[in-house]
């Protein structure tokens, strides 16, 4: 029962605030996190720069161009079980697309959400939720 409460809370979590970074600049981010407890970790790779942070049960990374504005939140969940949990609530709250994609609408405009296999840091196979700006 304890488990089932922490993944809903983290699926809650995850169902807007979490995401909604996507077009906001680095420095506001930065600025967000900015208390030790978030243990903010910073890199850069070709054009791109990322802020990264262990979030309840996942790690989430936002991602950045050379303009410094967010384009892309993935939510990297180390449990299937977590994962299914999410996915049963975004089919719920976004639009679904397929099983494994959903549409968000906000205020400002419309996103994708994708849930892949991405490799970490060990090339283990993580089930990550990708959000970014939906393509017209």
């Amino acid at each position: 029962m304890k488990a089932l409460l922490i993944t809903f809370l983290f699926a809650l979590s995850l169902t807007g605030y979490s995401q909604s970074r996507i077009g906001i600049r680095i420095d506001k981010v930065r600025a967000e996190y900015s208390d030790p407890k978030y243990a903010l970790k910073y890199m850069k790779h070709d054009t791109s720069s990322y802020i990264s942070y262990q979030d309840k049960l996942g790690n989430i990374i936002h991602r950045f161009g050379r303009d410094s504005i967010c384009y892309k939140t993935y939510v990297m969940v180390p449990d299937t079980a977590v994962a299914n949990e999410i996915a049963s609530l975004y089919d719920q709250i976004y639009k679904p697309l397929s099983p494994i994609e959903w549409v968000v609408d906000t205020p400002q405009e419309k996103l994708d959400v994708e849930l892949v296999e991405v490799p970490d840091k060990d090339g283990v196979p993580q089930r990550t939720f990708q959000w970014s700006r939906k393509n017209p």
